[in-house]
């Protein structure tokens, strides 16, 4: 499973407790304020979450179904803000998953059910707060060192360009081997009746679309290249977001078909896509035709 403890706690020293602020609903912030700070609250949170993600690994039915506080509960009780000496899991990782087996009715067990009760008084809000958790968590190939050596190799080496953009590809769609990323996936799909989770989700993108507009800026500022009137970084970086989560969706359906994704050629179709985006996007020198004109032109054999 997927335990977050802290470092520090291997060691036995006492690290500083996390304050978990911005990672919950403004509902629970105002409620709880600075009893974010407890680490109890944060391996209530990580034991949800962790539960959550077993169930997508362990391909079991109904994987992506929120967990039982009773379920949360028994999983919290074992870890160490509420129980020092950690508990043995049970043998039957589908009854842990699940909550079928509880442990006796321990000390730790009855601390852990009442933190939650006093964090929690309502299971939903407990389950918004554990969706926007598990947004909060950094999945996206897309962070800023990578960004920026990627930048760094494909302005170095004009013959590296189209292979910097097909590794980076093949890297994205690895994310969809992660079971957190896809649990994310489906929080997507409930963000438009879940303004929780609706604006967690654009805090994520907000990060990648920042970290890929610096790249695709970068590298039409190294080639002095324009782009055509109608098209802008901004669309290219949406485009190839979306692309990468359609094609990551497609090979979990299709995850031998090398048309989607050849990892011993490293060649994908999200690759393809990329290379399509940037060459039609840009416009030679002179050339102010819009996107659709472009489009027209080529089909009808028209570049005069």
């Amino acid at each position: 499973m997927h335990d977050r403890h802290d470092s520090g706690r291997a060691e036995g020293l006492s690290p500083e407790p996390m304050d978990i602020s911005p990672f919950v609903t403004e509902q629970t912030r105002r409620a709880i304020g600075k009893r974010l700070a407890n680490p109890k609250v944060k391996e209530l949170l990580d034991a949800g979450l962790d539960l959550l993600l077993g169930g997508v690994e362990s391909n079991m039915e109904a994987p992506f179904r929120f967990p039982s506080a009773d379920a949360v509960c028994t999983e919290a009780a074992r870890r160490p803000a509420f129980n020092p000496a950690p508990v043995p899991a049970p043998a039957d990782e589908a009854d842990r998953l699940f909550g079928r087996i509880s442990p006796a009715d321990s000390p730790q067990r009855r601390s852990a059910v009442n933190a939650f009760r006093k964090t929690w008084p309502q299971l939903e809000q407990y389950r918004a707060d554990l969706a926007m958790y598990a947004l909060t968590m950094p999945t996206w190939f897309a962070g800023d060192e990578v960004a920026k050596h990627a930048l760094e190799q494909m302005t170095a080496d004009t013959d590296a360009i189209d292979a910097v953009l097909e590794r980076i590809a093949c890297e994205d769609l690895k994310l969809f081997e992660d079971a957190l990323f896809r649990v994310q996936l489906v929080m997507q799909a409930m963000a438009p009746s879940e303004t929780v989770i609706r604006e967690a989700l654009d805090r994520m993108y907000a990060n990648i679309d920042r970290t890929w507009i610096l790249v695709y800026q970068g590298i039409l500022d190294h080639y002095k290249a324009e782009l055509r009137p109608d098209v802008t970084v901004e669309d290219m970086t949406y485009m190839l977001t979306a692309a990468a989560e359609g094609t990551g969706l497609r090979l979990l359906v299709q995850p031998g078909n090398k048309a989607i994704a050849d990892a011993v050629r490293r060649r994908s179709i999200l690759g393809k896509t990329a290379l399509c985006v940037f060459a039609a996007s840009i416009g030679g020198r002179g050339d102010t035709r819009t996107l659709g004109k472009f489009f027209r032109d080529r089909l009808t054999g028209d570049e005069g």
